[in-house]
């Protein structure tokens, strides 16, 4: 995923801004540093970035907060406690050219009610994706998901544990879940394929083993079959061979694929350490 423009409508601390990350001195830089005092709005630009992609924040995830204490009428994990004091409307939106090769329109919005006797509380927030390659079809919230797993690469958790790291949260993700580690690194290394290769070979080694053994228990109850027996005996030889041939097959992508991760681990590390020198 590359992420071309950044539109940012009373977000928190931000009244407006746009990012544009193709021209100007954003494009040119391979590195830039988001700087400012405190309450300047560095976190509300990542925030608006998982808004647009999302529909949410990890500053308001909810999965440790209670969902029946409200807030101006809001419960704990609402997004729309991020709209800015006094404004009727606010929007986060990000043009951006998914890994499937398409360009998105990402887009999380919210307006105020404008009459009656509600006037001024917050409507229910939007939150939709554009196919800009496709003629501009949308995708609503309802089908967003397979959208955003396609285009970005990440579900929610994963995108806030490695793109998004919150202040604190690096040392909790290295030092969380192997399982949950070697699934994000496998997405972020395109290292994914060598499993489903091992899958492959593992369910094609397991169907030649069945077969040799059907053939073996056959010959076992037909131990007399004649001229016809010498036939068999080369067919179970040749799975045999078959066999063998896939299990080191199988061994030797899973040796690829734990070598790759490690070297992901250590180049890791490496950074770290480099880090602290520095």
């Amino acid at each position: 995923m590359r992420i071309k423009k950044l539109s940012i409508r009373n977000i928190a601390s931000i009244e407006s801004a746009d990012l544009d990350f193709e021209h100007g001195p954003l494009k040119e830089a391979p590195l830039f540093l988001i700087c400012g005092e405190t309450g300047a709005g560095k976190t509300t630009i990542l925030d608006a970035i998982t808004l647009a992609l999302f529909g949410k924040t990890p500053r308001y995830d909810g999965r440790n907060r209670r969902n029946d204490c409200l807030i101006g009428g809001m419960a704990f994990n609402d997004a729309r406690q991020l709209v800015r004091r006094g404004a009727v409307e606010a929007s986060a939106t990000v043009e951006l050219v998914g890994n499937d090769g398409r360009t998105y329109e990402a887009c999380w919005s919210v307006s105020a009610v404008t009459r009656g006797r509600n006037k001024g509380k917050l409507n229910k927030d939007r939150w939709f994706w554009k196919d800009c390659t496709a003629d501009g079809e949308y995708f609503l919230e309802r089908a967003i998901k397979p959208v955003v797993l396609r285009a970005v690469g990440l579900d929610f958790a994963q995108f806030c544990r490695t793109t998004l790291l919150a202040q604190g949260q690096f040392t909790k993700f290295l030092l969380g879940n192997e399982d949950d580690k070697a699934e994000i690194l496998e997405k972020l290394t395109d290292t994914e394929r060598f499993k489903r290769f091992g899958i492959a070979i593992g369910e094609r080694y397991a169907a030649l083993e069945s077969k040799v053994k059907s053939i073996a228990d056959d010959l076992a109850n037909l131990a007399g079959l004649g001229p016809e027996r010498p036939v068999v005996e080369a067919k179970v030889e040749e799975l045999r061979q078959k066999l063998e041939a896939s299990g080191k097959q199988a061994q030797s992508l899973s040796d690829r694929r734990t070598w790759l991760l490690r070297v992901q681990e250590l180049a890791q590390s490496d950074q770290e350490v480099r880090a602290d020198l520095a």
